[in-house]
């Protein structure tokens, strides 16, 4: 192949493994590989770079090297036939894969919020440039660009639901919504009024909102105020679960609700709400549930076992494998374990640092010697390092990023207004502290040596004290105390997941 038909980047630009695949690439080489008049790039490397280009550049910065790249002008030098070859080998085959990067950057991902100041320079190379050279793919772009706002809104449309039969009828009746109807009476309504069915719908439809709510380039991003919002209503949602269950003073009762949330738990797991049935499954894990000797004595083993089948979905024993292999089972609409996503995206960013350097040492200049004056010698080698962007982070972070995007959809489900107000009532003024509190009151500590849960298979799968594993829920560390009103979340370590309860029943 004649050289200026060859790559434009150094060799030092690039950086393979044994196998070829992508080790790191300058940002430079990256754009090249993406729009390379060789070979078209592959499906996961443009999702990885699109994905993932601004947490290394911006999207002004990248419209103007994309740009330059179709600008590319012909090496100096060349005879006419070169030129010929380089423009018919070359130029063409890269400026048109320049137009189908901003095609598919303006289709698939682009960010009204993040990317709205290149909309200006997107429009000037489409309407001069593009337009000059392609002039039917810059036609077609300029209506879309012309059309964005109602395009855009059908592009950021959630997913269309797989069910075509339309949504179920509420299960509720007469009784209990004119139960509901009282604002300042309805929290006294028993949570075992309502079927478990309903109560696991409109909990999954409350959760879902949220969940579509958080933009995927948040789970990037330092500050994330949507999923705060969500980790916040889910440790309510364990919370207040645990509050019914220990607010019930008749033993018989309590384990009825006890039995009740299981059944809700189970609803949960056959909507996918994997969220909420984490929230449940801690409820019934926590301290405050988890001592109560009397109550579980009273359930049978057919409801222990159910139990521990639900906790066992989610456990995060051996790195949640029974949880992933479920996932891959399921298909949007689809509310995922958050913490998981926040966990992996942590542990891909403190293992692996944006850049790779790779240091070169240039030998020392030689001196060249004159009949009169001999030229002297550099003395010492000289080291450069070259900087580039580690490709293997950025596809890792794509594909947990991808996976949580295509899990968004809505729900074809009916919201009960009375019962959704219910529940947010309800998830009003909790206590943890209170909670285990109330354990205490209704079943004393036991001498040492007692029955205690283990007996009939219980174990926690962590969260302890008297917070009773109600704060935090083990959402990749981040506890109920570090959601600061949205402003931001900090990360722990894994650690927190296998907190064991400080006390004893």
């Amino acid at each position: 192949m004649p050289w200026f038909l060859e790559e434009d980047y150094e060799a030092d630009e690039v950086l393979y493994n044994d196998n070829q695949q992508l080790v790191g690439a300058t940002l430079d080489a990256f754009i090249e590989i993406l729009t390379s008049h060789k070979d078209a790039p592959e499906a996961a490397f443009v999702s990885t770079f699109f994905t993932t280009f601004r947490l290394f550049t911006n999207p002004v910065e990248l419209t103007g090297l994309l740009v330059q790249r179709f600008m590319k002008q012909p090496p100096a030098g060349l005879a006419e036939h070169e030129r010929v070859m380089w423009i018919q080998h070359k130029q063409d085959r890269v400026q048109k894969r320049v137009h189908l990067a901003f095609k598919t950057w303006l289709e698939n991902y682009w960010v009204s919020e993040r990317d709205r100041a290149a909309f200006t320079p997107i429009m000037e190379f489409v309407t001069q440039e593009l337009m000059e050279a392609l002039p039917g793919p810059a036609g077609r772009m300029l209506d879309m660009l012309n059309q964005w706002g109602s395009r855009r809104g059908l592009l950021s449309s959630g997913r269309d639901s797989t069910n075509n039969r339309g949504p179920p009828v509420p299960l509720v009746n007469k009784a209990l919504l004119n139960a509901l109807s009282n604002d300042h009476m309805m929290t006294k309504v028993p949570v075992t009024d309502i079927k478990p069915i309903e109560l696991a719908r409109q909990l999954t439809i409350m959760v879902g909102k949220l969940y579509n709510e958080i933009p995927y380039l948040e789970l990037l991003g330092k500050e994330r105020p949507n999923c705060s919002k969500m980790i916040q209503v889910s440790n309510k949602i364990t919370i207040w679960v645990t509050d019914t269950i220990v607010d019930e003073q008749d033993v018989k009762k309590r384990i009825g609700v006890v039995k009740h949330w299981i059944e809700v738990g189970e609803e949960c797991l056959k909507l996918n709400n994997f969220d909420t049935l984490t929230a449940i499954s801690c409820a019934i894990e926590s301290t405050p549930v988890k001592r109560l000797y009397n109550t579980w004595e009273g359930i049978s083993k057919s409801y222990v076992e159910r139990s521990n089948q639900l906790r066992k979905t989610i456990s995060s024993d051996l790195n949640y494998r029974d949880y992933r292999a479920k996932l891959k089972t399921v298909q949007a609409p689809c509310i995922p374990f958050l913490g998981l996503y926040l966990t992996v995206i942590a542990y891909i960013e403190d293992g692996n640092s944006t850049y790779k350097e790779l240091n070169h040492v240039v030998p020392p200049t030689p001196g060249i010697n004159t009949p009169t004056t001999p030229m002297p010698q550099s003395s010492s080698e000289t080291v450069l390092t070259r900087k580039l962007l580690r490709y293997g982070r950025f596809f890792q972070l794509t594909k947990a990023v991808q996976e949580f995007r295509d899990f968004q959809g809505s729900y074809e489900l009916l919201e009960v207004p009375r019962l959704r107000d219910y529940i947010l009532k309800c998830m009003e003024n909790q206590d943890s502290e209170r909670n285990y509190r109330k354990s205490l009151a209704i079943e004393p500590r036991r001498p040492s040596g007692g029955v205690g849960a283990g007996n009939v298979g219980h174990r926690s799968s962590g969260g302890g004290g008297a917070n009773g594993g109600n704060k935090g829920l083990f959402h990749a560390g981040i506890s109920h105390t570090e959601v600061n009103g949205g402003n931001g979340i900090k990360s722990n370590k894994l650690s927190f997941f296998n907190r064991k309860s400080g006390r004893s029943g």
